[in-house]
């Protein structure tokens, strides 16, 4: 985890300090040490954070003998020797080769194509004065972000926006269509940012930028290739990629550390760091009088079952609200997550004794629940295994909840079924519809919950056309999706999934860490996303070639593990904790003079917060009132920082 910068001036002239400018902004991000490189009219930047063993090695920026390449990068490769090989790269005895020089020999052999040959996470850049071309390319998934800005006479780029608004402040404006679909939880741009004119270089992608144009192109994209493996096969396979994918992730200068919560993605992880790891160090959060957060049974199933060296953090309660100015100094957009705050404090507590974390996260999207599976049994007028694998796989609810699902999947996929099977299956459907119908009616009676369209102000929706962007965006939703392979391939090629590597790559640059994701091993995402659906979704168990790859290496009940944590507690009462603070925030002048919201209505969601015995608050709304308060201390942050600035 590194931060770099970079400019390109497209009229000719040199650079002078500005990318002294740009990587002071980001010195959080480079502990180990910074350093520039200008030439005319080019410059880059690195800010150095020391993760792999050979990065004690590595002076970036670094120019090539012939002095015709320049790259900075932010990166970890994955396949060294396999590249080393295939480069034919001379390896000096009195050190190893560096992830910067693989990828500068990488580029120099097979030009723009050369991201395609790499395997790990990276976002680089480099200079080819040969073609007089700068050329930036992200990973396949997007775990390093990369973001740039083009004016009309430069070309800058950066780890994160802060960087670029350096140089450009005054010439970038906010992004009110993004702070439009932060209200309504849409996620309809891979591309842009809080920052009009700031946009992200897509995951898979690249850009190259003469002075005559900048053209960004795919290099990578997720397809759905089926996989006739048999079963006993695919489940050795599936092991075997988890502990390739481990092992490279466990390359670091110093011993990392797992993020375990007793949950079967991170207790995977940890039980493949077990086989290919002598020691392995994990560290786990408790959440002291929360029942509903306690996991605490599951990880000491998983310590019990392996050899760990186990840390354990206390959750500091009702810190969601007031960690949030600190958050979005390093964050520089609003985020989404209200288990932000929890991770920031636990960054804090490892941040001395390590510069590298795993954890499980992306592995319920890249494994997938197989959610597209019950979608196929309503179609096919497979109902009662679509009943069983409903009712197998929501026993702790009950009947109710099991009959409700049913109806819902018939009555809105029941057509094919009918089509193929006749009247029987019609009479079915038509039985279906009438319950959801008679359920609508009484949740619309019953509900007086606030959405975000009574929250949003109305003039301002319909200046960014905020409905017809959460519609457009609901409409390629996965939940719209006909099959399991559709499903999940939206799933991991969405908006949402990428988005959430950028936001969890500046929490964990804040505090000099690396947060590396097993479950991103490109081979493997290829390999989930191959896998039938009845290998994802079994007689009620989402992920079940997961489970059954890791079995013998974790205990049965973590294995086939029902139930989950529920945080939301943790979010009501640290909400309700600061409601006086949340009241003056919404009365304030920053929505008074940035009118986004309506501050009667979003006062109201505080008021039916602050009766200690109403739960009538729902999860919706109290993510929207979480977004609404990160919404207005981002405001005021940007309005302190513009007065600074005059």
């Amino acid at each position: 985890m590194s931060g770099i910068a970079g400019i390109y001036h497209l009229d000719g002239r040199p650079v002078d300090d500005e990318v002294d400018r740009m990587v002071e902004t980001i010195e959080h991000r480079g502990p180990d040490g910074i350093s520039t490189w200008q030439n005319n009219s080019v410059g880059l930047g690195h800010c150095m954070l020391e993760t792999t063993p050979e990065d004690q090695f590595e002076s970036l920026p670094l120019v090539d003998r012939t002095g015709n390449f320049a790259i900075t990068a932010d990166a970890r490769i994955d396949n060294r020797r396999e590249l080393i090989k295939k480069l034919e790269i001379r390896v000096p005895r009195e050190r190893p080769i560096t992830d910067a020089e693989i990828i500068l020999a990488a580029y120099k052999k097979w030009g723009q194509s050369c991201p395609r040959e790499l395997l790990g996470a990276f976002a680089f850049s480099v200079w080819d004065a040969t073609e007089e071309r700068l050329f930036c390319a992200r990973d396949h998934f997007g775990v390093k972000p990369l973001v740039y800005h083009k004016s009309e006479n430069s070309f800058l780029f950066g780890s994160c926006t802060k960087s670029v608004l350096t140089y450009e402040k005054e010439n970038i404006g906010l992004n009110e269509k993004r702070i439009s679909d932060y209200i309504s939880n849409t996620f309809e741009n891979k591309k842009y940012t809080f920052y009009d004119g700031v946009k992200k270089i897509e995951p898979g992608s690249y850009i190259s930028v003469t002075n005559k144009k900048v053209v960004e192109n795919k290099y990578y994209s997720l397809r759905i290739k089926e996989n006739k493996m048999g079963e006993e096969k695919a489940f050795k396979k599936m092991r075997s990629l988890l502990l390739e994918s481990v092992k490279a992730r466990l390359r670091a200068k110093r011993k990392p550390f797992i993020l375990l919560s007793g949950g079967l993605d991170s207790s995977s992880i940890c039980a493949a760091a077990n086989q290919v790891s002598s020691e392995v160090n994990t560290l786990s959060t408790i959440y002291g009088d929360y029942d509903q957060c306690d996991e605490r049974e599951y990880i000491e199933s998983v310590l019990n079952y392996g050899n760990y060296n186990h840390s354990v953090h206390e959750y500091k309660k009702n810190k969601h609200v007031s960690i949030i100015p600190e958050i979005i100094k390093y964050q520089k957009e609003p985020f989404y997550a209200p288990n932000i705050s929890g991770t920031w404090e636990r960054y804090k507590s490892i941040k001395n004794s390590t510069k590298v974390i795993l954890d499980g996260h992306a592995g319920n999207e890249v494994v997938s629940p197989g959610y597209g599976r019950l979608v196929e049994l309503a179609r096919n007028g497979e109902w009662i295994k679509l009943y069983k694998n409903l009712w197998n796989g929501l026993n702790p609810l009950g009947v109710t909840r099991s009959i409700e699902l049913f109806s819902g999947y018939l009555a809105k996929h029941g057509d094919k079924a009918v089509e193929d099977r006749g009247w029987k299956y019609s009479m079915g459907q038509k039985i279906a519809r009438a319950l959801v119908r008679l359920r609508s009616k009484v949740k619309s009676k019953s509900s007086s919950k606030i959405k975000w369209e009574d929250v949003i102000n109305s003039s301002f929706a319909s200046r960014v056309n905020a409905e017809e962007r959460r519609h457009e965006y609901r409409r390629g939703s996965p939940a719209r999706a006909l099959s399991e392979s559709e499903r999940h391939h939206k799933t991991l090629s969405g908006n949402l999934f990428s988005h959430t590597f950028d936001v969890n790559d500046r929490a964990s640059s804040a505090h000099g860490l690396e947060r590396r994701y097993p479950f991103l091993h490109k081979p493997l995402v290829e390999f989930c996303l191959s896998l039938p659906a009845n290998m994802k979704r079994r007689n009620g168990w989402g992920r079940f070639v997961l489970r059954k790859a890791m079995d013998g290496l974790l205990p049965e009940d973590v294995l086939w593990r029902r139930n989950q944590a529920n945080f939301l507690p943790l979010l009501r009462d640290g909400l309700r904790s600061k409601r006086d603070t949340l009241s003056d925030l919404f009365d304030g002048d920053i929505f008074e003079w940035q009118s986004y919201i309506d501050r009667q209505t979003a006062e109201t969601l505080v008021t039916r917060l602050s009766d200690e015995n109403n739960k009538s608050l729902g999860s919706q709304e109290l993510f929207l009132l979480w977004r609404l308060a990160v919404l207005g201390y981002w405001l005021e942050e940007e309005s302190c920082a513009k007065v600074q600035e005059t």
